[in-house]
C-alpha cells in the first residue's frame, strides 16, 4: 500500500511526520522503516529530514510513541477488506470495498454513504468484476480488469493500476493479528443463558480470549467499559468450522458505579451501535482455509486475514477483514479506533510518556539538519 494511502493530496508534509509518532497497527522498527522509505512522496526539507529522522529511529530499535493508538480510517481504511474473492448478493456496503481477488455483486450497492474520511478508491478490484443490478456511488474506482454484468458504475474508472498493494497489506495484517492474538488476557467474559458479557475495567484495553463454542447460538452481546475511550479486544479460538452470533444483540454499557459483576446497563449509559463498533475488536488469528459462518447480526471490527466467511441476514457494523467473503449481510462503515495494551517487539523501546518521544525526535531532527547544513559548508 502506498504511505500516503490515507492522506489526501496536498496535505503538509507535518501532517505525515505525526505518523511516526502513532504506533498504529502495530507498526515495529520494521514498519517505521518501510514508511520512511518509501514516502513522503515530496522532496521538500521537512520531507526529506523526516524521512532521514525515522530511519534512524528504525535503526536505534526506537518506537517513538506510546504503544495503542490506531488510526482514524480503521483497520485498512475500507469498510470490507478481502484478499481473495468477495461475493454480495441482494444487499450493499454501505462504506468501501477493497477485493484483492474476484468481486462477483448482484443486486446490489457499494458505497452509497461512504461520510467522512475515506481510502482513494470506493471500490478496488484485483481480479474479475462482474457486477450486475447494482450500482457504485461516490467517486473513483480502480479495477484490474474492465468490470462486466452492466452495473451503473458512477464516478471515474481506471482499469490497470491499483491503489492498494494487497500483498503488502496481507503481510501486515497478518501480523497485526497475530499481534492482538500474543496479547495477555487480563478480562474474562462471562457465559450465561442466551448471553455473553465482556466486562473489563482497563482503562485502555480489555482483553478476552474465548472458545467459539461460548459464541454458538447466542442471542446477546453486553460490553463493559470504564469510559467512552477504553476498548474491548476479543480473540477467538478453536473458530473453524463453527457458525456463530445467530440472531445477536448488542449493547455497549459505560460502568458509571462498582458494578464488578457488570449486571446491567440500568447503572450505565449505553452507546450507539457505531460508538460500539469503533472500540470492539474480534480477532480470528486462524490459518488458510478456516472457515466461520455468521447468521445474524454483528458489530465490531473484525481481523481475520486468513478466515473465509460466510454471512446471512442481519447487518455488520464495523470493519471487516478477512480472505473470502460470501455474504447476504449489510455491512455499515464504522472505522475501529480502539488501543491495545503496550506489547513491545523485544529490542525495542518504547519512551513513556509520548513527550519524551518528542523531545528525541526533535534532537534527533535538530541534529540532522545541523549535520546538512555543515557539510553544504565544507562543500
Amino acid at each position: 500500500m502506498r504511505p500516503d494511502f490515507f492522506c489526501p493530496r496536498g496535505i503538509p508534509d507535518m501532517s505525515l511526520m505525526r505518523a511516526v509518532f502513532s504506533p498504529s497497527l502495530g507498526r515495529s522498527a520494521a514498519g517505521a522503516t518501510r514508511f520512511a522509505t518509501n514516502g513522503p512522496r515530496t522532496n521538500t526539507v521537512a520531507s526529506r529530514v523526516y524521512r532521514a529522522a525515522t530511519r534512524g529511529a528504525a535503526l536505534l530499535g526506537l518506537v517513538l510513541a506510546p504503544a495503542g493508538a490506531l488510526e482514524a480510517q480503521g483497520l485498512t481504511g475500507y469498510n470490507v477488506f478481502t484478499f481473495h474473492d468477495f461475493l454480495m448478493q441482494n444487499t450493499e456496503v454501505n462504506g468501501t470495498l477493497a477485493v484483492g481477488g474476484n468481486a462477483t455483486l448482484s443486486s446490489f450497492a457499494v458505497a452509497p454513504n461512504v461520510g467522512g474520511p475515506r481510502p482513494e478508491g470506493v471500490l478496488v478490484v484485483g481480479g474479475t468484476a462482474t457486477l450486475s443490478n447494482g450500482q457504485v456511488n461516490h467517486g473513483h474506482s480502480y479495477f484490474a480488469q474492465a468490470p462486466t454484468g452492466g452495473a451503473t458504475v458512477l464516478g471515474s474508472q481506471t482499469v490497470g493500476a491499483l491503489p492498494v498493494d494487497f500483498a503488502s497489506e496481507y503481510a501486515r495484517l497478518s501480523a497485526l493479528s497475530a499481534q492482538y492474538s500474543a496479547l495477555d488476557t487480563n478480562a474474562t467474559a462471562k457465559v450465561s443463558g442466551n448471553g455473553v458479557w465482556f466486562g473489563g475495567t482497563n482503562l485502555q484495553a480489555n482483553v478476552f480470549t474465548v472458545d467459539a463454542s461460548d459464541l454458538i447460538g447466542k442471542g446477546h452481546y453486553n460490553f463493559y467499559a470504564p469510559d467512552d475511550t477504553s476498548s474491548i479486544i476479543i480473540n477467538v479460538k478453536g473458530f473453524a468450522g463453527t457458525t456463530l452470533f445467530q440472531w445477536a444483540g448488542f449493547n455497549l454499557c459505560t460502568v458509571k458505579t462498582n458494578d464488578t459483576q457488570f449486571s446491567g446497563c440500568s447503572q450505565a449509559t449505553t452507546d450507539n451501535p457505531g460508538g460500539l463498533a469503533s472500540r470492539v475488536l474480534w480477532n480470528f488469528d486462524g490459518v488458510t482455509g478456516d472457515a466461520v459462518s455468521i447468521f445474524g447480526s454483528m458489530t465490531g471490527a473484525v481481523l481475520a486475514p486468513n478466515v473465509d466467511f460466510t454471512l446471512r441476514w442481519g447487518q455488520h457494523n464495523g470493519d471487516f477483514v478477512a480472505a473470502n467473503i460470501d455474504s447476504q449481510t449489510e455491512f455499515y462503515r464504522n472505522a475501529f479506533q480502539g488501543y491495545v495494551p503496550e506489547n513491545p517487539q523485544p529490542g525495542i523501546v518504547t519512551p513513556e510518556p509520548a513527550s519524551v518521544a518528542l523531545v528525541g525526535f526533535g534532537a534527533l531532527t535538530l541534529g540532522l539538519v545541523h549535520r546538512r547544513r555543515r557539510n553544504r559548508a565544507t562543500a
